[in-house]
């Protein structure tokens, strides 16, 4: 009976040896790992910093808060400039990281944030003969000078400048042309006129001589 006695106390010793200073045979137990350990504070993790000497596990702030282990806080990387670089993009700071995302009426294009009315935005098409302008957000197709439309479907140019493009513009033709679009209330500018007259003087060289 005493035998057993002694044994049980020995059983009691070593249990109470393991939960006290986590050493049994010499050998130290990771405290964090074998769960006997707790840090419940939010942002607060579990460390056993030296296993070798037998060391008593900790808690300690995890990545992204700060504090002493016992009561730990969130840092706000939103808050270091220039956390999230580059146009339309803005900063969304999480518990222990943060989110760099697309500020509203932008939208993500291949790692970058494109305006939803940028030109550059695949279906932001404008006629051949139009610019893609972005004015203050807003997406535009605007003819270019000579051509008269809507910018997206269509733009017309003169009977002037499709002759200047086309080459078909001399001498005998000009007047015709002016007159055409001048009849037809056809916008025409100083430079079409330039352009169709030098043009003229270089393919009709024999007309001038």
């Amino acid at each position: 009976m005493s035998n057993i006695r002694i044994v049980f106390a020995l059983t009691c010793l070593m249990i109470w040896s393991v939960q006290v200073n986590v050493f049994v045979l010499g050998v130290d137990l990771d405290e964090c790992t074998a769960g006997l350990k707790s840090c419940p504070e939010t942002g607060s993790v579990c460390s056993d910093p030296d296993l070798s000497t037998n060391g008593t596990a900790i808690c300690v702030c995890a990545t992204g808060y700060t504090g002493n282990g016992t009561s730990c806080e969130n840092i706000n990387e939103c808050l270091i400039d220039g956390i999230c670089p580059g146009e339309g993009v803005q900063c969304e700071d999480t518990h222990g990281s943060f989110l760099c995302l697309c500020k509203p009426n932008y939208t993500p294009v291949n790692g970058t944030c494109v305006h939803d009315n940028d030109c550059t935005q695949p279906g932001k098409k404008c006629h051949k003969n139009a610019d893609c302008i972005t004015v203050n957000g807003t997406f535009n197709c605007r003819c270019k000078s000579g051509y008269t439309g809507d910018g997206k479907n269509n733009c017309t140019g003169s009977k002037l400048s499709e002759g200047i493009k086309d080459g078909d513009i001399d001498p005998l033709s000009f007047m015709t042309v002016m007159h055409d679009d001048i009849f037809n209330f056809n916008f025409i500018t100083i430079d079409e006129v330039i352009d169709a007259l030098n043009h003229i003087q270089l393919k009709n060289e024999w007309f001038y001589k």
